[in-house]
Protein backbone atom coordinates (compact mmCIF):
# COMPACT_ATOMS: atom_id res chain seq x y z
CA UNK A 1 0.00 0.00 0.00
CA UNK A 2 1.29 3.44 -0.94
CA UNK A 3 1.04 6.64 1.07
CA UNK A 4 -1.13 9.56 -0.15
CA UNK A 5 1.92 11.44 -1.50
CA UNK A 6 2.86 8.53 -3.79
CA UNK A 7 -0.74 8.08 -4.93
CA UNK A 8 -1.02 11.80 -5.76
CA UNK A 9 2.24 11.71 -7.69
CA UNK A 10 1.04 8.70 -9.66
CA UNK A 11 -2.22 10.47 -10.57
CA UNK A 12 -0.36 13.61 -11.66
CA UNK A 13 2.00 11.58 -13.84
CA UNK A 14 -0.92 9.83 -15.51
CA UNK A 15 -2.62 13.12 -16.40
CA UNK A 16 -2.08 14.41 -19.90
CA UNK A 17 -1.64 18.12 -20.38
CA UNK A 18 -2.51 19.52 -23.80
CA UNK A 19 -0.80 22.68 -25.03
CA UNK A 20 -2.24 24.47 -28.06
CA UNK A 21 0.28 26.10 -30.40
CA UNK A 22 -1.06 28.74 -32.78
CA UNK A 23 0.08 29.23 -36.35
CA UNK A 24 3.19 31.32 -36.90
CA UNK A 25 5.72 32.36 -39.52
CA UNK A 26 8.30 29.69 -38.80
CA UNK A 27 10.81 30.54 -41.53
CA UNK A 28 11.76 33.28 -43.97
CA UNK A 29 14.24 32.29 -46.67
CA UNK A 30 15.96 34.63 -49.13
CA UNK A 31 18.41 33.21 -51.65
CA UNK A 32 19.90 33.95 -55.06
CA UNK A 33 19.34 31.02 -57.39
CA UNK A 34 21.73 32.51 -59.98
CA UNK A 35 24.82 32.19 -57.76
CA UNK A 36 27.38 29.75 -59.13
CA UNK A 37 30.17 28.66 -56.82
CA UNK A 38 33.74 29.13 -58.00
CA UNK A 39 35.04 26.75 -55.36
CA UNK A 40 34.82 23.01 -55.59
CA UNK A 41 35.34 20.30 -53.05
CA UNK A 42 34.79 16.68 -53.97
CA UNK A 43 33.13 16.05 -50.59
CA UNK A 44 30.96 19.14 -50.19
CA UNK A 45 30.48 20.85 -53.55
CA UNK A 46 26.69 21.11 -53.16
CA UNK A 47 26.90 22.47 -49.62
CA UNK A 48 29.30 25.21 -50.72
CA UNK A 49 26.95 26.22 -53.53
CA UNK A 50 23.94 26.24 -51.23
CA UNK A 51 25.71 28.35 -48.61
CA UNK A 52 26.75 30.91 -51.20
CA UNK A 53 23.21 31.13 -52.58
CA UNK A 54 21.66 31.79 -49.19
CA UNK A 55 21.29 35.51 -48.48
CA UNK A 56 19.26 35.34 -45.28
CA UNK A 57 17.38 32.82 -43.18
CA UNK A 58 14.97 33.44 -40.30
CA UNK A 59 15.34 32.40 -37.54
CA UNK A 60 19.07 32.93 -37.88
CA UNK A 61 19.88 30.59 -34.99
CA UNK A 62 18.60 27.52 -36.86
CA UNK A 63 21.30 25.02 -37.77
CA UNK A 64 23.00 25.21 -41.15
CA UNK A 65 21.58 21.77 -41.98
CA UNK A 66 17.99 23.00 -41.54
CA UNK A 67 18.75 26.10 -43.61
CA UNK A 68 20.13 24.01 -46.47
CA UNK A 69 17.19 21.60 -46.35
CA UNK A 70 14.58 24.38 -46.43
CA UNK A 71 16.28 26.23 -49.27
CA UNK A 72 16.64 23.01 -51.28
CA UNK A 73 12.94 22.32 -50.75
CA UNK A 74 11.95 25.70 -52.19
CA UNK A 75 14.38 25.31 -55.10
CA UNK A 76 12.86 21.93 -55.83
CA UNK A 77 9.34 23.36 -55.83
CA UNK A 78 10.36 26.11 -58.25
CA UNK A 79 12.10 23.65 -60.57
CA UNK A 80 9.12 21.30 -60.50
CA UNK A 81 6.65 24.08 -61.26
CA UNK A 82 8.69 25.31 -64.22
CA UNK A 83 8.63 21.81 -65.68
CA UNK A 84 4.89 21.41 -65.15
CA UNK A 85 3.41 24.68 -66.33
CA UNK A 86 6.12 26.79 -67.88
CA UNK A 87 8.32 29.50 -66.43
CA UNK A 88 5.81 32.33 -66.85
CA UNK A 89 3.30 30.84 -64.42
CA UNK A 90 5.33 29.40 -61.59
CA UNK A 91 3.66 27.70 -58.66
CA UNK A 92 3.89 30.08 -55.71
CA UNK A 93 1.84 28.31 -53.01
CA UNK A 94 2.08 24.86 -51.44
CA UNK A 95 0.11 23.46 -48.52
CA UNK A 96 1.00 20.42 -46.43
CA UNK A 97 -0.45 19.02 -43.24
CA UNK A 98 2.00 21.09 -41.20
CA UNK A 99 2.84 24.13 -43.32
CA UNK A 100 1.65 26.64 -45.86
CA UNK A 101 4.48 27.88 -48.08
CA UNK A 102 4.51 30.92 -50.39
CA UNK A 103 7.44 32.04 -52.51
CA UNK A 104 8.25 34.25 -55.47
CA UNK A 105 11.16 35.77 -57.33
CA UNK A 106 11.87 39.46 -56.96
CA UNK A 107 11.11 41.20 -60.24
CA UNK A 108 13.97 41.29 -62.75
CA UNK A 109 16.21 39.10 -60.60
CA UNK A 110 16.82 35.49 -59.59
CA UNK A 111 16.46 36.30 -55.89
CA UNK A 112 13.73 34.20 -54.26
CA UNK A 113 11.84 35.16 -51.09
CA UNK A 114 9.91 32.44 -49.24
CA UNK A 115 7.57 32.54 -46.22
CA UNK A 116 6.74 29.33 -44.37
CA UNK A 117 3.74 29.42 -42.02
CA UNK A 118 3.46 26.61 -39.49
CA UNK A 119 -0.14 25.53 -39.01
CA UNK A 120 -1.78 25.12 -35.56
CA UNK A 121 -0.96 22.00 -33.57
CA UNK A 122 -1.24 20.68 -30.05
CA UNK A 123 1.26 18.96 -27.81
CA UNK A 124 0.43 16.19 -25.35
CA UNK A 125 2.61 16.38 -22.26
CA UNK A 126 2.86 13.73 -19.55
CA UNK A 127 5.13 14.01 -16.52
CA UNK A 128 6.78 17.04 -18.08
CA UNK A 129 7.68 15.25 -21.31
CA UNK A 130 6.15 15.59 -24.78
CA UNK A 131 4.53 12.31 -25.75
CA UNK A 132 2.70 13.34 -28.92
CA UNK A 133 2.38 16.19 -31.41
CA UNK A 134 -0.72 16.44 -33.60
CA UNK A 135 -1.53 19.09 -36.19
CA UNK A 136 -5.13 20.25 -36.13
CA UNK A 137 -5.54 21.01 -39.83
CA UNK A 138 -7.27 17.71 -40.67
CA UNK A 139 -9.73 18.09 -37.79
CA UNK A 140 -10.45 21.71 -38.71
CA UNK A 141 -11.05 20.77 -42.34
CA UNK A 142 -13.46 18.00 -41.37
CA UNK A 143 -15.40 20.36 -39.11
CA UNK A 144 -15.64 22.96 -41.86
CA UNK A 145 -16.96 20.37 -44.28
CA UNK A 146 -19.71 19.57 -41.77
CA UNK A 147 -20.33 23.26 -41.10
CA UNK A 148 -20.86 24.03 -44.78
CA UNK A 149 -22.92 20.92 -45.50
CA UNK A 150 -26.10 23.00 -45.58
CA UNK A 151 -24.58 25.98 -47.40
CA UNK A 152 -25.82 27.17 -50.75
CA UNK A 153 -23.85 28.77 -53.56
CA UNK A 154 -24.89 29.99 -56.98
CA UNK A 155 -22.93 31.06 -60.03
CA UNK A 156 -25.07 33.75 -61.65
CA UNK A 157 -23.58 33.31 -65.11
CA UNK A 158 -24.08 29.55 -65.38
CA UNK A 159 -27.26 27.57 -65.83
CA UNK A 160 -26.71 25.30 -62.85
CA UNK A 161 -25.57 25.61 -59.28
CA UNK A 162 -22.08 24.67 -58.25
CA UNK A 163 -21.91 21.44 -56.30
CA UNK A 164 -20.78 21.57 -52.70
CA UNK A 165 -17.65 19.67 -53.70
CA UNK A 166 -16.62 22.39 -56.14
CA UNK A 167 -17.18 25.14 -53.60
CA UNK A 168 -15.19 23.41 -50.88
CA UNK A 169 -12.17 22.90 -53.12
CA UNK A 170 -11.18 26.48 -52.34
CA UNK A 171 -11.41 25.99 -48.57
CA UNK A 172 -7.95 24.52 -48.24
CA UNK A 173 -6.45 27.48 -50.12
CA UNK A 174 -8.23 30.26 -48.24
CA UNK A 175 -4.91 31.52 -46.90
CA UNK A 176 -3.22 31.53 -50.29
CA UNK A 177 -4.02 35.07 -51.41
CA UNK A 178 -3.51 36.69 -47.97
CA UNK A 179 -0.13 34.98 -47.57
CA UNK A 180 0.96 35.94 -51.07
CA UNK A 181 -0.10 39.53 -50.40
CA UNK A 182 2.01 39.52 -47.21
CA UNK A 183 4.95 38.25 -49.23
CA UNK A 184 4.42 40.97 -51.84
CA UNK A 185 4.20 43.59 -49.10
CA UNK A 186 7.43 42.29 -47.58
CA UNK A 187 9.31 42.72 -50.87
CA UNK A 188 7.62 46.02 -51.65
CA UNK A 189 8.31 47.54 -48.22
CA UNK A 190 11.93 46.43 -48.09
CA UNK A 191 12.54 47.88 -51.56
CA UNK A 192 10.82 51.12 -50.52
CA UNK A 193 13.09 51.59 -47.50
CA UNK A 194 16.36 50.10 -48.76
CA UNK A 195 16.28 49.81 -52.54
CA UNK A 196 16.84 46.66 -54.55
CA UNK A 197 18.25 43.73 -52.60
CA UNK A 198 20.76 43.01 -55.37
CA UNK A 199 22.27 46.51 -54.99
CA UNK A 200 23.15 46.14 -51.29
CA UNK A 201 26.47 44.68 -50.18
CA UNK A 202 25.83 41.27 -48.65
CA UNK A 203 27.61 41.99 -45.35
CA UNK A 204 25.41 45.07 -44.74
CA UNK A 205 22.30 43.40 -46.16
CA UNK A 206 22.52 40.64 -43.57
CA UNK A 207 22.46 43.10 -40.65
CA UNK A 208 19.60 45.10 -42.17
CA UNK A 209 17.51 41.96 -42.72
CA UNK A 210 18.26 40.78 -39.19
CA UNK A 211 16.52 43.95 -37.98
CA UNK A 212 13.85 44.21 -40.70
CA UNK A 213 12.50 40.64 -40.83
CA UNK A 214 11.57 40.11 -37.14
CA UNK A 215 10.05 43.60 -37.00
CA UNK A 216 7.98 42.89 -40.12
CA UNK A 217 6.79 39.53 -38.76
CA UNK A 218 5.60 41.29 -35.59
CA UNK A 219 3.13 43.28 -37.71
CA UNK A 220 1.47 40.17 -39.20
CA UNK A 221 -1.75 38.98 -37.57
CA UNK A 222 -2.12 35.41 -38.80
CA UNK A 223 -5.40 34.98 -36.92
CA UNK A 224 -7.18 37.52 -39.13
CA UNK A 225 -6.00 36.45 -42.57
CA UNK A 226 -8.70 37.49 -45.03
CA UNK A 227 -9.27 39.53 -48.14
CA UNK A 228 -8.61 42.68 -46.08
CA UNK A 229 -5.03 41.45 -45.66
CA UNK A 230 -4.74 41.65 -49.44
CA UNK A 231 -6.16 45.17 -49.73
CA UNK A 232 -3.47 47.24 -51.38
CA UNK A 233 -4.73 50.59 -52.58
CA UNK A 234 -6.18 53.96 -51.59
CA UNK A 235 -9.13 55.23 -49.69
CA UNK A 236 -9.98 58.45 -51.51
CA UNK A 237 -11.40 61.39 -49.58
CA UNK A 238 -14.84 62.50 -50.85
CA UNK A 239 -14.58 66.27 -51.46
CA UNK A 240 -16.14 68.63 -53.97
CA UNK A 241 -14.41 69.78 -57.14
CA UNK A 242 -13.65 73.32 -55.92
CA UNK A 243 -11.94 72.06 -52.78
CA UNK A 244 -9.96 69.57 -54.87
CA UNK A 245 -8.76 72.41 -57.12
CA UNK A 246 -7.71 74.46 -54.08
CA UNK A 247 -5.65 71.53 -52.79
CA UNK A 248 -3.96 71.10 -56.18
CA UNK A 249 -3.12 74.83 -56.24
CA UNK A 250 -1.56 74.58 -52.78
CA UNK A 251 0.59 71.61 -53.83
CA UNK A 252 1.75 73.41 -56.98
CA UNK A 253 2.70 76.46 -54.90
CA UNK A 254 4.74 74.30 -52.50
CA UNK A 255 6.74 72.79 -55.36
CA UNK A 256 7.22 76.21 -56.95
CA UNK A 257 8.40 77.88 -53.72
CA UNK A 258 10.77 75.11 -52.63
CA UNK A 259 13.22 73.87 -55.26
CA UNK A 260 14.23 71.00 -52.97
CA UNK A 261 10.71 69.49 -53.10
CA UNK A 262 10.13 66.77 -55.71
CA UNK A 263 6.65 65.48 -54.78
CA UNK A 264 3.80 66.27 -52.38
CA UNK A 265 0.84 64.17 -51.19
CA UNK A 266 -1.99 65.40 -48.96
CA UNK A 267 -4.31 63.10 -46.98
CA UNK A 268 -7.31 63.67 -44.74
CA UNK A 269 -7.90 61.11 -42.00
CA UNK A 270 -5.63 58.75 -43.98
CA UNK A 271 -7.78 59.20 -47.13
CA UNK A 272 -5.98 60.43 -50.22
CA UNK A 273 -6.83 63.96 -51.35
CA UNK A 274 -4.11 64.53 -53.93
CA UNK A 275 -0.62 63.35 -54.89
CA UNK A 276 1.86 64.37 -57.56
CA UNK A 277 3.32 60.86 -57.63
CA UNK A 278 2.30 58.33 -60.26
CA UNK A 279 -0.35 55.90 -59.06
CA UNK A 280 2.01 52.95 -58.47
CA UNK A 281 4.58 54.96 -56.47
CA UNK A 282 1.81 56.74 -54.58
CA UNK A 283 0.13 53.44 -53.67
CA UNK A 284 3.35 51.92 -52.34
CA UNK A 285 4.10 54.94 -50.14
CA UNK A 286 0.45 55.26 -49.00
CA UNK A 287 0.27 51.62 -47.95
CA UNK A 288 3.43 51.90 -45.89
CA UNK A 289 2.45 55.16 -44.21
CA UNK A 290 -1.19 54.54 -43.27
CA UNK A 291 -2.59 51.12 -44.32
CA UNK A 292 -2.76 48.06 -42.05
CA UNK A 293 -5.04 45.06 -42.63
CA UNK A 294 -7.38 47.06 -44.84
CA UNK A 295 -7.74 49.98 -42.41
CA UNK A 296 -6.10 53.38 -42.95
CA UNK A 297 -4.82 55.43 -39.98
CA UNK A 298 -2.69 58.58 -39.79
CA UNK A 299 -0.90 57.28 -36.70
CA UNK A 300 -0.28 53.73 -37.97
CA UNK A 301 3.52 53.92 -37.76
CA UNK A 302 3.46 55.50 -34.31
CA UNK A 303 1.64 52.65 -32.55
CA UNK A 304 2.03 48.90 -32.04
CA UNK A 305 2.78 46.66 -33.81
CA UNK A 306 4.91 49.39 -35.37
CA UNK A 307 6.04 52.36 -33.25
CA UNK A 308 9.74 51.54 -33.22
CA UNK A 309 12.15 54.18 -31.95
CA UNK A 310 13.79 56.42 -34.60
CA UNK A 311 17.57 55.99 -34.68
CA UNK A 312 20.34 57.62 -36.70
CA UNK A 313 21.86 54.22 -37.60
CA UNK A 314 18.66 53.22 -39.41
CA UNK A 315 19.14 56.25 -41.70
CA UNK A 316 22.63 55.25 -42.78
CA UNK A 317 23.26 52.93 -45.71
CA UNK A 318 25.85 50.99 -43.72
CA UNK A 319 24.24 51.51 -40.32
CA UNK A 320 23.10 47.92 -39.97
CA UNK A 321 19.50 48.76 -39.01
CA UNK A 322 16.24 49.22 -40.88
CA UNK A 323 13.97 52.26 -40.78
CA UNK A 324 10.95 49.92 -40.97
CA UNK A 325 8.23 50.79 -38.46
CA UNK A 326 10.20 53.71 -37.07
CA UNK A 327 8.77 57.22 -36.81
CA UNK A 328 8.54 60.17 -34.49
CA UNK A 329 5.93 60.21 -31.74
CA UNK A 330 2.53 61.11 -33.16
CA UNK A 331 0.89 64.39 -32.23
CA UNK A 332 -2.01 66.27 -33.73
CA UNK A 333 0.29 68.97 -35.05
CA UNK A 334 3.78 67.53 -35.41
CA UNK A 335 6.31 65.75 -37.59
CA UNK A 336 5.89 62.01 -38.18
CA UNK A 337 9.04 62.13 -40.29
CA UNK A 338 11.40 65.05 -39.77
CA UNK A 339 12.68 66.70 -36.58
CA UNK A 340 12.26 64.38 -33.60
CA UNK A 341 11.69 67.39 -31.36
CA UNK A 342 10.60 70.90 -32.24
CA UNK A 343 10.05 72.15 -28.70
CA UNK A 344 13.73 72.45 -27.80
CA UNK A 345 15.88 72.37 -30.90
CA UNK A 346 18.95 73.43 -28.89
CA UNK A 347 18.94 70.22 -26.82
CA UNK A 348 21.78 67.77 -27.42
CA UNK A 349 21.25 64.50 -29.31
CA UNK A 350 18.39 65.71 -31.50
CA UNK A 351 17.78 64.02 -34.83
CA UNK A 352 16.07 64.82 -38.09
CA UNK A 353 14.50 61.45 -38.81
CA UNK A 354 13.97 61.61 -42.56
CA UNK A 355 14.62 58.18 -44.10
CA UNK A 356 15.55 57.74 -47.72
CA UNK A 357 12.94 55.89 -49.76
CA UNK A 358 13.04 54.28 -53.20
CA UNK A 359 9.98 54.39 -55.45
CA UNK A 360 9.33 53.02 -58.96
CA UNK A 361 9.38 56.59 -60.32
CA UNK A 362 12.96 57.06 -59.07
CA UNK A 363 14.35 53.64 -58.09
CA UNK A 364 18.04 54.52 -58.17
CA UNK A 365 18.45 57.89 -56.45
CA UNK A 366 15.39 57.83 -54.18
CA UNK A 367 13.93 60.64 -52.07
CA UNK A 368 14.15 61.96 -48.51
CA UNK A 369 10.83 61.64 -46.64
CA UNK A 370 9.14 64.33 -44.55
CA UNK A 371 5.59 64.12 -43.14
CA UNK A 372 3.64 66.21 -40.65
CA UNK A 373 0.03 66.46 -39.49
CA UNK A 374 -2.38 69.31 -38.93
CA UNK A 375 -5.44 67.94 -37.13
CA UNK A 376 -6.68 65.14 -39.45
CA UNK A 377 -4.63 66.37 -42.43
CA UNK A 378 -1.29 64.74 -43.26
CA UNK A 379 1.19 66.41 -45.60
CA UNK A 380 3.82 64.11 -47.14
CA UNK A 381 6.81 65.74 -48.86
CA UNK A 382 9.55 64.02 -50.85
CA UNK A 383 12.82 65.92 -51.16
CA UNK A 384 15.62 65.53 -53.65
CA UNK A 385 18.15 62.98 -52.29
CA UNK A 386 20.93 65.55 -52.65
CA UNK A 387 19.42 67.57 -49.78
CA UNK A 388 21.29 66.75 -46.55
CA UNK A 389 18.57 66.27 -43.94
CA UNK A 390 19.97 63.64 -41.64
CA UNK A 391 22.00 65.84 -39.32
CA UNK A 392 22.39 64.49 -35.82
CA UNK A 393 24.09 66.06 -32.83
CA UNK A 394 25.82 62.98 -31.41
CA UNK A 395 29.29 64.33 -30.74
CA UNK A 396 28.11 67.73 -29.51
CA UNK A 397 30.23 69.38 -32.19
CA UNK A 398 29.51 73.10 -32.60
CA UNK A 399 29.46 73.00 -36.40
CA UNK A 400 27.18 69.96 -36.46
CA UNK A 401 24.91 71.53 -33.87
CA UNK A 402 24.70 74.73 -35.91
CA UNK A 403 23.84 72.79 -39.09
CA UNK A 404 21.21 70.84 -37.19
CA UNK A 405 19.57 74.03 -35.93
CA UNK A 406 19.57 75.41 -39.47
CA UNK A 407 17.81 72.30 -40.81
CA UNK A 408 15.35 72.32 -37.90
CA UNK A 409 14.42 75.90 -38.65
CA UNK A 410 14.06 75.16 -42.36
CA UNK A 411 11.47 72.46 -41.69
CA UNK A 412 9.59 74.49 -39.10
CA UNK A 413 9.37 77.46 -41.46
CA UNK A 414 8.21 75.24 -44.32
CA UNK A 415 5.56 73.60 -42.19
CA UNK A 416 4.25 76.94 -40.90
CA UNK A 417 4.20 78.34 -44.43
CA UNK A 418 2.17 75.40 -45.77
CA UNK A 419 -0.31 75.68 -42.89
CA UNK A 420 -0.70 79.46 -42.63
CA UNK A 421 -0.15 80.81 -46.16
CA UNK A 422 -2.96 82.21 -48.28
CA UNK A 423 -4.94 79.14 -49.37
CA UNK A 424 -2.97 77.00 -46.93
CA UNK A 425 -3.97 73.99 -44.88
CA UNK A 426 -5.59 76.02 -42.10
CA UNK A 427 -7.91 77.73 -44.62
CA UNK A 428 -8.79 74.51 -46.42
CA UNK A 429 -9.33 72.45 -43.29
CA UNK A 430 -12.90 73.51 -42.45
CA UNK A 431 -14.30 72.84 -45.94
CA UNK A 432 -12.48 69.52 -46.24
CA UNK A 433 -13.68 68.47 -42.79
CA UNK A 434 -17.34 69.34 -43.45
CA UNK A 435 -17.49 67.66 -46.85
CA UNK A 436 -15.62 64.58 -45.68
CA UNK A 437 -17.74 64.07 -42.58
CA UNK A 438 -21.06 64.72 -44.34
CA UNK A 439 -20.34 61.75 -46.62
CA UNK A 440 -18.58 59.45 -44.18
CA UNK A 441 -21.15 59.94 -41.39
CA UNK A 442 -24.12 59.09 -43.62
CA UNK A 443 -25.03 55.52 -42.72
CA UNK A 444 -24.85 53.18 -45.70
CA UNK A 445 -27.86 50.98 -46.45
CA UNK A 446 -25.76 47.83 -46.77
CA UNK A 447 -22.45 46.46 -45.67
CA UNK A 448 -20.14 46.43 -48.68
CA UNK A 449 -16.70 47.11 -50.04
CA UNK A 450 -15.19 47.29 -53.49
CA UNK A 451 -11.74 47.29 -55.04
CA UNK A 452 -10.85 49.01 -58.31
CA UNK A 453 -7.63 47.62 -59.77
CA UNK A 454 -7.33 50.32 -62.44
CA UNK A 455 -6.71 53.16 -59.96
CA UNK A 456 -6.16 51.13 -56.74
CA UNK A 457 -9.30 52.65 -55.19
CA UNK A 458 -10.82 50.95 -52.14
CA UNK A 459 -14.18 51.80 -50.62
CA UNK A 460 -15.83 50.17 -47.63
CA UNK A 461 -19.15 50.96 -46.01
CA UNK A 462 -19.46 52.55 -42.59
CA UNK A 463 -22.15 50.02 -41.69
CA UNK A 464 -20.63 47.28 -39.53
CA UNK A 465 -21.83 44.10 -37.86
CA UNK A 466 -23.60 45.01 -34.65
CA UNK A 467 -22.08 42.14 -32.68
CA UNK A 468 -18.40 42.36 -33.64
CA UNK A 469 -18.18 45.92 -35.04
CA UNK A 470 -16.37 44.50 -38.06
CA UNK A 471 -17.19 44.64 -41.76
CA UNK A 472 -17.49 40.86 -42.11
CA UNK A 473 -17.93 37.79 -39.95
CA UNK A 474 -15.37 35.00 -40.26
CA UNK A 475 -17.82 32.89 -42.27
CA UNK A 476 -18.53 35.81 -44.60
CA UNK A 477 -14.79 36.31 -44.99
CA UNK A 478 -14.40 32.69 -46.10
CA UNK A 479 -17.24 33.16 -48.58
CA UNK A 480 -15.57 36.28 -49.99
CA UNK A 481 -12.32 34.41 -50.57
CA UNK A 482 -14.18 31.55 -52.25
CA UNK A 483 -16.13 33.88 -54.50
CA UNK A 484 -13.02 35.87 -55.41
CA UNK A 485 -11.15 32.70 -56.35
CA UNK A 486 -14.02 31.45 -58.52
CA UNK A 487 -14.37 34.78 -60.35
CA UNK A 488 -10.64 35.35 -60.86
CA UNK A 489 -9.68 31.82 -61.91
CA UNK A 490 -12.72 30.42 -63.68
CA UNK A 491 -12.41 29.56 -67.37
CA UNK A 492 -16.14 30.19 -67.84
CA UNK A 493 -15.92 34.02 -67.56
CA UNK A 494 -17.95 34.04 -64.35
CA UNK A 495 -18.53 37.63 -63.25
CA UNK A 496 -20.96 37.14 -60.34
CA UNK A 497 -21.23 34.79 -57.41
CA UNK A 498 -23.75 34.48 -54.57
CA UNK A 499 -23.22 32.50 -51.39
CA UNK A 500 -25.53 31.83 -48.45
CA UNK A 501 -24.46 30.00 -45.32
CA UNK A 502 -26.94 27.93 -43.35
CA UNK A 503 -27.23 30.35 -40.43
CA UNK A 504 -26.31 33.74 -41.90
CA UNK A 505 -27.38 36.00 -44.74
CA UNK A 506 -26.19 36.37 -48.31
CA UNK A 507 -22.75 37.29 -49.64
CA UNK A 508 -22.65 38.68 -53.17
CA UNK A 509 -19.56 39.17 -55.31
CA UNK A 510 -19.69 40.82 -58.73
CA UNK A 511 -16.87 41.78 -61.07
CA UNK A 512 -17.26 44.57 -63.62
CA UNK A 513 -14.25 45.58 -65.70
CA UNK A 514 -11.46 46.22 -63.16
CA UNK A 515 -13.84 46.62 -60.22
CA UNK A 516 -14.98 43.92 -57.83
CA UNK A 517 -17.95 44.56 -55.52
CA UNK A 518 -18.79 42.65 -52.34
CA UNK A 519 -22.19 43.08 -50.69
CA UNK A 520 -23.57 41.51 -47.51
CA UNK A 521 -27.27 40.96 -46.80
CA UNK A 522 -27.90 40.06 -43.16
CA UNK A 523 -31.50 38.90 -43.60
CA UNK A 524 -31.20 35.11 -43.90
CA UNK A 525 -34.88 34.77 -44.88
CA UNK A 526 -34.75 36.95 -47.97
CA UNK A 527 -35.18 34.85 -51.16
CA UNK A 528 -32.56 34.77 -53.91
CA UNK A 529 -34.83 36.62 -56.37
CA UNK A 530 -34.99 39.65 -54.05
CA UNK A 531 -31.23 39.55 -53.47
CA UNK A 532 -30.65 39.68 -57.23
CA UNK A 533 -33.19 42.48 -57.60
CA UNK A 534 -31.51 44.59 -54.93
CA UNK A 535 -28.12 43.81 -56.41
CA UNK A 536 -29.18 45.11 -59.82
CA UNK A 537 -30.62 48.27 -58.24
CA UNK A 538 -27.43 48.98 -56.28
CA UNK A 539 -25.00 48.30 -59.10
Amino acid sequence: MHGPEIVSATVLQSKTKIEIKDKKISSVIIFDSSVKSEYYDEYSTQNIRDDEKLIYYYPSNDSIIIKRQQMSLVEGLISMSSLLIGRKELINYVKTRQYEIVFKKIKDSEIVVCFIMQLPYYIKVQAGETVDVEFTEDDIYDKRNNQYSNDFSYDLSSKSRHSLKNVNQTQEENNREPLLSILDKFIETFTLLHGEVANIEKKYLLYILEDFVPAFIETIDLNTLSITTSMNGFYFAPVERQVQISIINLVENIIRDYNEVSHVSILFDAHMLYSTLDSLSSRILYNYLVMHNGIAMNDKLCNEPYGRFPTSSSLEKKGGFSAFGRSNKFSGDGFIFGPTSTNDQNSKGNLIFSPKIFLPCNPDKGYKLLAFTYNEIMVVILFSPELDLNSIDNNFDKNTHSELNKNFQFFLDMKNQIINCNGGISELYENVFEQFMSIMNSMDSFRFFYINKSNYAIRRSNRLLGTTKTLMSSIEGDCVLKATKVINTSDENIDSFVFKSSNEGWVVCRKSLDRTFYLFFEDSKIPLSKVLGKLNNIL
